[in-house]
């Protein structure tokens, strides 16, 4: 019997169901069963009990009997069917024993209990039932098909529901049904916790709102009554009605509870219906649309979307999609008509963990488009998708412009002005863009072109040139700079006329470009000749001193023929010059014909026409020329596109003509050697006119006399024949003819002859263009013909001349002969001055002395040794004037004055006692005296004036007080620095009144702030001492300490292998000075802390170590008066010189030329200077000279100052320079300057070698003239040269030098294969005229043979590479 528990007997009869005694739970029931003995004597018993609600019972029966036995209980339902039975056995012998049965799935109701013996006689029993009551309380009934959850609540999300399944053995309830509606696409997920006491499986069926089955998991059953869980995941479900079916499949009298929650998407749904391109969604530009793809069960699988591109460029199409195991969405582009166009794959995100995928499609235009989104592989995804549209950098053309005729609708291009434009957007189509132009003027076309594509790889554009015809004239390629990094093309196309031109821009690599183009028109220097002026007849004229201008060859080769006509006033050398240039970058050359007047040719000559728009110019002589008319023809003989400045002047004749006809006796020109200078001509006009008659009357015997001067271009010989008046020969003398227009003077002498009339015949014997005098005679050789001297044997009257007296000026010769002037006036204005003048010294002005040192000199001063008066006044010089103080002398008046009578008088003094007396003196006794006030002085011991009385030192004579040190000791304070001597513990040092770390009379200030006083610090300009550790401030350095110099310095990065000093002779203010290094890029590599004053007038050597490059020097004086007396130089380490500034000036900076130019290179070159031009004075006009060098193939020289004021460089074929050739920007005179050379080998110029000093002292003009031999003419020459070449290890160096570009200039750098293939490509930038670039090609670049070529600005340097 349970403990605890009440027994209750048996009441009989209770033999069936019908007798079933009431079973009270959990009270024990006690009876026996069997025959006799037995008190029943019956062999069954029967009990009934209500179940109130569904559990699980425990029989339990305690049995005895008489002997072993067992006791069978059948349990029965209330309808008498038998549920189960189980046994109860007694113990060994029939010993009572007490077992218990256990059984689930008793449902509420009536049970029966029939307990029979199955062996044995007699039994005694006592025989309890308890229950066992689920955990989770019954479910809505009825619930057992779907209709039935129709009927019922729905379950909601998230909150359990309690059921049972399989309880009551009075019918099976094995079905629970529920509906529930899910208010999202997502996740469900379900719970069931499920118990009973035996354990078991409950299998859970999902179906679609239709009844079709999804899914199914099946949950473990606790036993025990101890619940389990379990939870079971459903991906991809839609919004929407599901049901649920629980079934136990294993064990009953199960409990449960059941819930579910959703786990929503990501992202929200999109706005259905959206299947169809005609139902697409609306998609903004740069804009999140959120959907679902394959909820449902692999249901809506197509989303569709409309977007309309703002520009033309590249789409960028973000796909952003998840679910929970992953998959893949597809998304397809199409154009507006539907066609597809491209298409991309993007992950979704396992676990709800998005992935972003962004694709970019290129060369879209602008327009209409559609995205369709499908998963293809995977369910239950939910996305978010926008699209952005990366536009061009340039705006899009005005279209149409595809053809010559739309070209001047829409294509207009305006001179100097950008247009922009696309080019294949929308696939490769619109691959025509024309425009049309006129150009202003005659010149270069320079063609712009910008481009760029949004895609990384850079495409090409083509640009083609066609003439107003249509026909194609030039074309170049354009980069476009990939990723909108726009590339720059500048092209120029040389000798373009002015017209009408057409530009076709096409791709020939890439779509999507975008660019940017304009044209120029680079005009001729000079303006065009007014046409037609092709012949002889249209012939322009050309005056006389001034300049024609004109161009040849335009319109590409056209029109190469421009005539001009002159006419010479008089004989003489025409004097031609030509000045010409054209753009392009080689010079040309034009042809100069000379025609005379009746269009025969008489000479040319050729002129240089400067590339670069630099013109040079021609001047050409032609000796001989008469006076007349003559045509010139211009034409071009290399290159196009010149234009011209053509003029020409007429050198006339030194002498001037003669009178024609007289080429005969009979026209013969009278001649008188005393009285005339008759002059004339000879073989001008080529050799005609070469005979000129004189007639010469001889009046008595005699000779005939004269000198006879002649000149010509180039020297020769003239003959003068004398004839007698018969017409007879009677003798001949030749006369010199001086070249170069210089006349030479032969004295004639013909006789001594008889008086006649004779004829002299002038003519030469060779050469053309002469000129001759027959000068009179002037015996006293004063420029006077003796016919018509005044004074013979002197200068004629009115000549200058000197008188000898330095008091005269304006000296002339007088009409008596006599030299004579004006005398000057000498009065310099100074009353303190005697004027006068010494025919000797010219003028002398004497001071007048100042005997009373009043300031006013002797001469004006009325009392010349009374310094207090300049006048006498009413006194007299010496004595003092009325109203003045005075002493009488008379201690018995007061108030002593000088009266009117010019005598010191005072007022007597009367008193009757002593207090009538006081002169207000305290060293004074005052006392009556006889009634006279009487004033006797108190001592004064120590004699200093002051009576003992009021003086508070009396036995001191240089105090009347104590003050600071006391009567005796003086008070001075000898530095002025406010402290008296005797407390002065430096009394001569006035920054100090205590010695102090560093003594009287040195600072103790620590200028540096280390914490050590100057005296004691080696640098105390800087913080530390020689050795520390410090930072130069220069990233370009490691290792940086304070060197002897007191400079933070490190040693450059990247390997230093250049040694060098800079030697610095220093003034008396050395702490002023410092000195900065940049690089090729102006970034300061090394920079010093100052020197110290204890380097005051020494040289300091300071130690640089550098990387092979290029940099630049700056020595900085903050005290703006540079290093009085001293100077500096930078040397290498074989102590060759790169820049000696020891001698010079300068006042805050000195450096070389702040422009261009001014680095210097090192390793240095191998070429010096030769003796004579290193370190000298140098005539202007003498060649500076620097070593030979076998097969130069050109030289170059660079004079500089050191300190800024000259910079120079200059191109010549051998190795010497005349500096006096140097027009423009020529040497400076007297200056102390630097001179340094290098050597071209194959055209590439090494570096500079050693520097030298010199200085140009003296120079002879060079004028307007023609080149001469030996002249230099200067050409600066852009070369390249690449190093090291054959080239092992990558690192290659690409040098450009004497590039005419702006600092910032890129250049662009490109390696091609033998077979023409772009391997390698990189940019630099010029700076001073120069770009240095090395490049890293290890690894890239296989061995074998390639070409380098850089380009800039249109010029193209090559240089062949060998890799080894």
């Amino acid at each position: 019997m349970p403990l605890g528990a009440s027994a209750q007997s048996e009441n009989e009869p209770n033999d069936n169901t019908g007798q079933a005694n009431p079973l009270t739970l959990g009270t024990a029931r006690t009876g026996d069963i069997g025959g006799a003995p037995c008190a029943s004597g019956s062999s069954d018993d029967f009990y009934v009990v209500t179940l109130p609600n569904d559990c699980a019972i425990s029989i339990t029966n305690d049995v005895s009997a008489t002997a072993a036995g067992t006791i069978r209980v059948y349990a029965y339902n209330s309808g008498g069917g038998l549920i189960f039975s189980d046994d109860f056995s007694t113990g060994a012998g029939g010993a009572a024993n007490s077992s218990t049965a256990t059984r689930t799935c008793m449902g509420a109701g009536t049970y029966y209990f029939q307990l029979q013996r199955l062996t044995g006689d007699c039994y005694s029993y006592s025989f309890t039932v308890t229950t066992t009551a689920p955990i989770y309380a019954n479910d809505l009934e009825p619930n057992n098909s779907i209709g039935n959850a129709d009927a019922n609540p729905v379950l909601a999300a998230n909150t359990p529901t309690d059921g049972r399944l399989n309880f009551s053995y009075q019918g099976s309830d094995n079905n629970d049904y529920y509906r529930i509606q899910t208010s999202g696409d997502g996740d469900v997920t379900f719970t069931l916790s499920a118990e009973n006491v035996a354990g078991g499986t409950v299998r859970a069926y999902i179906y679609n709102g239709g009844g079709g089955q999804i899914n199914s998991f099946d949950a473990a059953v606790g036993a025990n009554s101890i619940p389990v869980n379990t939870t079971a995941t459903f991906n991809c479900y839609g919004q929407g009605t599901y049901y649920v079916l629980l079934q136990s499949i294993v064990g009953c009298g199960i409990s449960y509870q059941l819930s579910y929650s959703l786990t929503p998407t990501v992202f929200a749904n999109d706005i259905e219906a959206n299947n169809t391109l005609a139902t697409a969604l609306a998609l903004g530009h740069n804009s999140y649309s959120e959907g679902h793809l394959n909820f449902s069960q692999y249901g809506d699988n197509n989303d569709y979307y409309a977007l309309t591109t703002p520009v033309e460029g590249t789409i960028t199409v973000q796909m952003i999609a998840e679910n929970a195991g992953g998959g893949t969405v597809r998304v397809y582009l199409f154009e507006g008509s539907g066609g597809q166009i491209n298409s991309f794959d993007a992950p979704a995100g396992a676990n709800h963990d998005d992935d972003t995928t962004s694709a970019s499609f290129d060369c879209y235009g602008q327009g209409n488009y559609y995205i369709l989104v499908q998963s293809i592989g995977g369910c239950g995804i939910s996305y978010k998708l926008k699209y952005l549209s990366t536009g061009a950098v340039y705006t899009n053309d005005a279209e149409p412009n595809n053809t010559l005729g739309q070209a001047l609708g829409n294509g207009v291009l305006a001179h100097n002005t950008f247009t922009q434009g696309h080019i294949n957007f929308n696939y490769y189509g619109d691959n025509n863009d024309y425009y049309y132009l006129q150009t202003p003027g005659e010149g270069t076309m320079r063609l712009t072109m910008i481009a760029e594509r949004v895609p990384g790889t850079a495409g090409t554009l083509r640009t083609y040139v066609f003439n107003s015809g249509g026909g194609q004239i030039n074309s170049f390629d354009a980069s476009a700079g990939g990723s909108n990094d726009d590339d720059t093309t500048v092209v120029e196309f040389e000798c373009y006329g002015q017209g009408d031109y057409y530009l076709l821009v096409q791709s020939i690599g890439g779509c999507g470009i975008s660019y940017k183009l304009k044209y120029e028109t680079v005009p001729a220097v000079y303006a065009n000749d007014a046409e037609p002026n092709n012949s002889f007849g249209t012939a322009l004229p050309l005056s006389v001193a001034s300049f024609a201008e004109g161009h040849i060859n335009f319109n590409h080769f056209g029109d190469n023929d421009d005539r001009y006509v002159f006419t010479t006033a008089d004989d003489g050398q025409v004097n031609l010059s030509m000045i010409a240039e054209r753009t392009p970058a080689s010079a040309g050359t034009l042809r100069i014909y000379v025609f005379n007047s009746g269009g025969g040719q008489i000479t040319s000559f050729d002129a240089v026409a400067g590339g670069s728009n630099d013109d040079d110019t021609t001047n050409v002589t032609f000796s001989c020329y008469g006076g007349g008319l003559y045509y010139l023809l211009v034409q071009s003989i290399g290159g196009c596109g010149i234009s011209y400045k053509l003029g020409y002047t007429l050198t006339a004749p030194v002498f001037g003509n003669d009178v024609e006809p007289n080429n005969t006796l009979g026209t013969a020109v009278v001649l008188n050697p005393d009285s005339s200078n008759a002059a004339g001509h000879l073989n001008f006009n080529y050799y005609s006119d070469n005979s000129d008659y004189y007639r010469v009357n001889l009046a008595a015997a005699g000779s005939i006399q004269f000198d006879f001067s002649a000149e010509a271009a180039t020297s020769t010989t003239v003959r003068l024949y004398l004839f007698n008046s018969g017409g007879g020969q009677v003798t001949s003398q030749d006369a010199a003819v001086g070249g170069s227009n210089v006349p030479s003077i032969t004295p004639i002498s013909f006789g001594p002859y008889p008086a006649d009339t004779y004829h002299i015949l002038v003519q030469s014997l060779g050469g053309c263009g002469i000129s001759y005098r027959f000068n009179c005679n002037d015996a006293d050789n004063d420029g006077t013909c003796n016919f018509f001297d005044l004074c013979p044997g002197g200068p004629e009257p009115g000549t200058p001349c000197d008188d000898g007296s330095a008091c005269t000026v304006g000296d002339v010769i007088t009409l008596g002969c006599a030299c004579a002037g004006e005398a000057i006036l000498c009065n310099d204005n100074d009353p303190c001055t005697t004027d006068s003048c010494n025919p000797l010294l010219g003028c002398v002005f004497t001071p007048s002395p100042d005997t009373d040192n009043d300031g006013t000199c002797d001469l004006t001063d009325g009392c010349p040794t009374d310094a207090n008066k300049t006048s006498p006044g009413n006194c007299g010089c010496g004595n003092p004037e009325p109203g003045a103080t005075c002493d009488d002398g008379n201690v018995l008046t007061i108030n002593d004055v000088i009266g009117a009578n010019c005598q010191c008088a005072g007022v007597p003094v009367s008193c009757t006692v002593n207090g009538d007396c006081n002169d207000n003196d305290p060293c004074t006794s005052d006392t009556c005296d006889n009634n006279v006030c009487v004033f006797t002085p108190l001592p004064d011991g120590d004699g200093d004036g002051t009576c003992d009385a009021q003086d508070g030192c009396p036995a001191d004579p240089n105090k009347t007080a104590p003050g600071i040190c006391g009567c005796g000791v003086s008070d001075a304070d000898s530095d002025s620095d406010g402290t008296a001597d005797c407390t002065d513990g430096c009394p001569a040092d006035p920054n100090k009144i205590a010695p102090g770390i560093c003594g009287c009379g040195v600072s103790d200030a620590d200028t540096d702030v280390d914490g050590l006083a100057d005296c004691n610090d080696n640098c105390p300009n800087l913080a530390g001492v020689q050795g520390d550790a410090c930072d130069d401030g220069n990233p370009n350095t490691i290792n940086d300490v304070i060197s002897v110099t007191c400079q933070c310095a490190g040693t450059p990065i990247g390997g230093c292998t250049e040694n060098l000093t800079l030697s610095v002779k220093l003034d008396g203010n050395p702490t002023e000075n410092t000195w900065q290094l940049w690089d090729a890029s102006e970034t300061t590599l090394l920079q010093s802390g100052g020197f110290t004053a204890g380097q005051a007038n020494t040289t300091v050597n300071v130690p640089i170590c550098v990387p092979v490059g290029c940099y630049h020097l700056r020595v900085l004086d903050s005290g703006n008066n540079g290093i009085t007396g001293g100077g500096y130089v930078l040397r290498n380490a074989q102590n060759r010189r790169i820049i000696d500034a020891s001698l010079g000036s300068f006042t805050s900076l000195s450096e070389i030329d702040q422009n261009v130019n001014r680095n210097f290179c090192v390793p240095i070159g191998a070429i010096n200077m030769l003796g004579v031009s290193c370190d000298a004075s140098r005539l202007r006009t003498s060649p500076v000279y620097c070593n030979a060098q076998p097969g130069a193939t050109g030289y170059q020289f660079w004079i500089y100052d050191a300190h800024g004021t000259y910079n120079r460089r200059v191109v010549t074929a051998g190795p010497s320079l005349v500096p006096s050739t140097l027009n423009t920007n020529p040497v400076p005179l007297n200056v102390d300057l630097n001179v340094r050379a290098r050597v071209a080998l194959n055209n590439v110029f090494g570096e500079f070698g050693a520097a030298c000093r010199i200085r140009f002292v003296q120079s002879s003009s060079f004028g307007e003239r023609e080149m001469e031999e030996g002249d230099v003419m200067e050409v600066v020459v852009p070369s390249m040269s690449l190093y090291p070449n054959p080239n092992r290890d990558g690192q290659l160096t690409v040098n450009v030098d004497g590039l005419y570009v702006e600092d910032g200039t890129t250049l662009d750098i490109d390696v091609y294969d033998m077979l023409g293939k772009r391997v390698h490509a990189e940019r630099g930038t010029a700076s001073e005229g120069r770009m240095l670039r090395t490049m890293d090609l290890s690894g890239s670049l296989p061995a074998g043979i390639y070409m380098v070529n850089v380009t800039v600005e249109g010029q193209l340097f090559t240089q062949r590479l060998v890799m080894q």
